[in-house]
């Protein structure tokens, strides 16, 4: 027979497998031509464009004959092009999101067996109820499944990471060095899957380091240095092929979002950003802070630099778009570890150890707690009582791509605030007015006004640099989205020089007299003010 705790996780899984169908059935949509389209985050999408031209002969770029590199996700973008090379445009993102539904359910493997480990210490009746809280607070932390199921590199992050660190427990136990080399090759994908997984790296490989060098093998010297150079082929790998392909020391991402704002703005805006983080999680990381300082270790240690990295990195680069806690929600899993071990600890200093009736109770409630606040502004989202906020960014973009397709020739252009979607399905050519993908607009001064402003942020990062002057005056779209951003606001010019349609329900500016559009194909052209959402 079965037994009792393999039923509940079986259980568990197929109750995460119906939520994830339900979760990417919401974020598609059968569009006005009859056909469904599968949708990521519009970053995500970003990428799905760089990985469909790189799949179909382009190169790894936005714009055919454009080289600027405008991800920060190379290795899931290379993964995406598989994808994109097998499979049609909405398929391919279809397989994206199945592929992160797979992601997360490797995290949760590896999350129970870093969490075995860690248990070792307590009695046997204890081990399946610290196991157990660890799985229920990783499985249910929204952020995670949100950022894998949209397309976004958090859930292959989250995944290298927590691989890394289970080769570094199982070298601890056997001292076989190949371990070691396993773990910096993981670190090294880490590394390509988003360049700031170096927060991340380096604590774990100086651990490591620090380990090896403790050990009795007379070879500690020569492993120590096959290591670090592993994992260092992949930094400098890419560095070289950035070099070599687009011709730059930097991302353009890099540029966009870290230069140009003093780092005191950047340090308030990113504090302002953080507080909702801290205020929602103060439980969980208070129980797991405690539990280090109760009772020491160089794993907790290891660990809790892991969860603090991340809070200190996002407030030196200034916050994050989106308050869905990206760049914090890859230590969650060895968050979680270290908020039951700080759980067991305090339990058995007040005298209720938690493998007594007492304990488990107390265990259980703490844990609901925690799974409770650190999910406390997703839970319309995580009962899929309330759509993803970005579907309604989603919707009418991929409606009004497929219009693109049927009233504008292939050469048409495209002006972008979201410069995911649209592209991605038309393949027409894009100016991004945002900067990610044009240089341009990333090497302009940061807006500092106030006017891109939201989550506690007054200045958000990767949206307060534009030039709409430039991207629709200079530039001169077939289409653009929106007349106005920031401080900017064009619209009395564009409707001189672009006129509304309304088509189908779908309302975009079109350049006048551009003979790029079947004018032929919209009896009806108006004159109102508006754009996409």
């Amino acid at each position: 027979m079965m037994r009792k705790s393999t039923l509940i996780v079986v259980l568990l899984a197929l109750l995460y497998i119906a939520w994830a169908r339900a979760f990417i059935l919401e974020s598609s949509l059968v569009a006005i031509d009859g056909k469904r389209y599968y949708g990521l985050f519009d970053d995500a999408m970003i990428s799905m464009r760089y990985a469909w031209n790189l799949s179909h002969g382009n190169g790894l770029v936005w714009n055919p004959g454009e080289r600027v590199e405008g991800y920060t996700n190379l290795l899931l973008t290379l993964v995406m092009s598989v994808f994109t090379g097998l499979l049609d445009k909405s398929s391919a993102v279809l397989g994206v999101q199945i592929l992160g539904v797979l992601l997360v359910f490797g995290c949760i493997y590896l999350t129970w067996r870093l969490a075995r480990f860690a248990a070792a210490e307590f009695e046997d009746a204890a081990r399946p109820l610290f196991i157990g809280a660890a799985l229920v607070l990783t499985i249910t932390y929204y952020p995670l499944s949100f950022w894998s199921l949209t397309g976004m590199e958090t859930g292959l992050l989250t995944f290298l990471l927590l691989a890394a660190l289970l080769a570094l427990e199982v070298y601890l136990r056997g001292r076989r060095r190949r371990y070691l080399f396993l773990l910096a090759t993981f670190l090294g994908l880490a590394y390509l899957t988003r360049p700031d997984a170096a927060i991340f790296a380096a604590p774990i490989l100086l651990y490591a380091s620090y380990e090896a060098w403790r050990g009795t093998s007379s070879h500690r010297v020569e492993t120590i240095a096959l290591m670090l150079g592993l994992f260092l082929v992949f930094p400098l790998g890419q560095e070289a092929f950035r070099i070599s392909y687009y011709g730059v020391y930097m991302p353009n991402t890099y540029v966009l979002k870290l230069t140009g704002m003093p780092l005191a703005d950047r340090i308030r805006n990113g504090l302002g950003f953080i507080s909702l983080y801290f205020w929602t999680h103060i439980i969980f990381l208070s129980v797991a802070f405690i539990g280090c300082l109760l009772k020491p270790d160089r794993r907790k240690a290891l660990y809790m630099l892991l969860v603090i990295l991340p809070v200190v990195y996002q407030v030196w680069v200034g916050g994050d778009a989106w308050n869905w806690w990206r760049i914090m929600a890859p230590a969650e899993p060895v968050a979680a570890i270290l908020f039951v071990l700080g759980a067991f600890e305090l339990l058995r200093r007040i005298g209720a150890p938690a493998s007594s009736r007492k304990g488990k109770r107390l265990v259980v409630y703490l844990t609901a707690i925690s799974v409770l606040t650190v999910n406390l502004g997703f839970l319309p989202q995580m009962f899929l009582t309330q759509a993803w906020p970005p579907v309604n960014f989603y919707y009418p973009r991929v409606n009004g791509a497929v219009i693109l397709n049927q009233i504008t020739t292939r050469d048409a252009t495209v002006g972008l605030v979201g410069a995911g979607v649209i592209p991605y399905y038309t393949e027409r050519k894009g100016y991004d007015f945002l900067g990610r993908t044009d240089p341009y607009i990333a090497a302009r001064p940061p807006d500092l006004s106030g006017d891109i402003a939201w989550s506690g942020m007054y200045s958000v990062p990767g949206h307060n640099k534009y030039d709409l002057n430039y991207s629709i005056q200079q530039m001169r779209p077939t289409f653009i989205e929106t007349s106005k951003w920031g401080s900017q606001d064009l619209t009395e010019w564009v409707k001189s020089n672009y006129v509304m349609v309304d088509y189908q329900g779908v309302r975009m500016w079109l350049r006048r007299g551009d003979a790029r559009v079947k004018w032929e194909m919209l009896p009806d052209v108006g004159s109102c003010e508006g754009s996409l959402p």
